[in-house]
């Protein structure tokens, strides 16, 4: 039994056994949002994403950046809870309709973006379809 509980901690260690991989899938079209560590979905939301002419931005991405209290000097407003996630785009807190409807950025509610907020790591995959 020791054997194996050292050869485990080992493991761990040496980086051979690691959490699932984290990611953040947007879909653009249904103006939602899930969470999934591995295959495993752990929360799913409603967002706002970018209106027509300020499009946020398809792809496969990686968490750039985390500030709980940000700034837009661009648009003069409070951006609670961001996570950046490509150049000047963020997931953070707002108001999200089910509809599009920011400059580009990805709105979720109070509850959800600070859930987000917590779960998500620098590193970890956005993907925006």
């Amino acid at each position: 039994m020791k054997r194996f509980v050292f050869i485990a901690f080992f493991l761990l260690y040496a980086g051979w056994a690691h959490a699932a991989e984290r990611s953040i899938v947007i879909d653009l079209a249904a103006q939602t949002f899930v969470l999934y560590e591995g295959e495993h979905l752990v929360r799913s939301g409603t967002v706002s994403t970018g209106r027509e002419g300020y499009d946020t931005p398809k792809g496969s991405f990686k968490v750039l950046s985390k500030e709980r209290h940000r700034y837009s000097s661009k648009y003069k407003t409070p951006m609670l809870f961001s996570i950046r996630f490509h150049k000047g785009y963020f997931l953070h807190l707002g108001k999200p309709t089910g509809k599009p409807a920011s400059a580009g950025c990805i709105r979720l509610s109070p509850e959800d973006s600070l859930f987000a907020f917590k779960f998500a790591k620098v590193g970890d995959t956005v993907i925006v379809r």
